[in-house]
């Protein structure tokens, strides 16, 4: 069962399907191996049939410069947050979230040190939610995925 909050990897058949040049995608498995990335922090809406993860980057000090670009010029960013994972910064990119259903989680990711699953804080949610409501009530499109085009792939729609 997939836990809100918690950070999961999504198979690559999601990505074969979908096929969305904004979508952050896997990194293939090469001579060192299977590298099991991105992973994505899940969140869901209410009474839906899907749910909705947010990549994150390692790349701090590009969207850092975004950010604060966006703080200068409209007062706020509500499309990227700052966490941790594993003790690391990290850009957490609702800019690039998308829906994805329960088949297409791959797995959890996993602390080698603790061995349960990551977690990120919650703050995410108030800013999902005002992004999705600009969204879906007044079409303001903050999120660069084709949000309508990957429901009607998965038949959500």
């Amino acid at each position: 069962m997939v836990q809100l909050g918690n950070l999961y990897f999504i198979k690559q058949s999601f990505f074969n399907l979908v096929q969305d040049n904004n979508l952050s995608i896997n990194k293939p498995d090469d001579e060192n191996g299977k590298h099991g990335r991105p992973a994505f922090c899940v969140i869901k809406i209410d009474q839906s049939n899907y749910y909705w993860v947010i990549p994150f980057s390692h790349q701090i000090e590009k969207y850092q410069k975004i950010y604060d670009k966006n703080i200068q010029k409209y007062g706020g960013c509500d499309t990227i947050e700052f966490g941790y994972v594993l003790g690391e910064k990290k850009a957490l990119l609702l800019q690039n979230m998308f829906p994805v259903t329960e088949q297409y989680f791959e797995k959890v990711y996993i602390d080698k040190n603790t061995k349960k699953p990551i977690e990120l804080s919650n703050k995410l949610k108030h800013n999902f939610n005002k992004i999705i409501s600009l969204y879906s009530r007044k079409g303001v499109k903050l999120i660069f995925t084709d949000i309508n085009k990957i429901l009607q792939t998965l038949n959500i729609i």
